[in-house]
């Protein structure tokens, strides 16, 4: 879990949002470690909400939250989709068709480790490769090979 700051208005345990980054502002900021700790272009989901109150001269009154990368769902190849397995991703890169978003999501940029939480279902590939959609959660980004 990482820690990161929220409005006290959406500080609440399950509560989903995308990292945009820090601004020019956050860098002379006391708390901008807890800020910029967490990946631009990610989504996030509220584990855990702390009662203690901070001030944000962005954001006014925040919360301290734990949070974890929000899941997500990908295509898989169908042999290896098995609930609660974890296994490395890498994006297809393909975008001939209307799967593409499940292929390469905006999400995962390069190699991550993932948990599959779900298999959804069947994925129709122009390639033929026999995949599915799963809904995952990454534990771990990857350095590049």
């Amino acid at each position: 879990m990482l820690p990161y700051l929220l409005p006290k208005g959406l500080a609440k345990k399950g509560y989903s949002f995308k990292f945009l980054g820090i601004t020019e502002e956050c860098e002379s900021c006391d708390m901008v470690r807890i800020c910029s700790s967490l990946t631009p272009g990610v989504s996030y989901e509220v584990l855990e909400v702390r009662e203690v109150e901070h001030n944000c001269p962005i954001q006014g009154r925040v919360k301290v939250v734990f949070v974890r990368e929000a899941p997500i769902y990908l295509s898989i190849e169908k042999r290896v989709a098995l609930e609660g397995a974890i296994m490395e991703f890498e994006s297809i890169g393909c975008s001939e068709c209307k799967n593409s978003e499940f292929c390469s999501p905006e999400e995962v940029k390069g190699r991550v480790k993932i948990r599959v939480e779900e298999v959804i279902r069947p994925i129709k590939c122009p390639k033929s490769i026999e995949l599915v959609l799963a809904k995952v959660t990454v534990l771990e980004r990857l350095p590049e090979r």
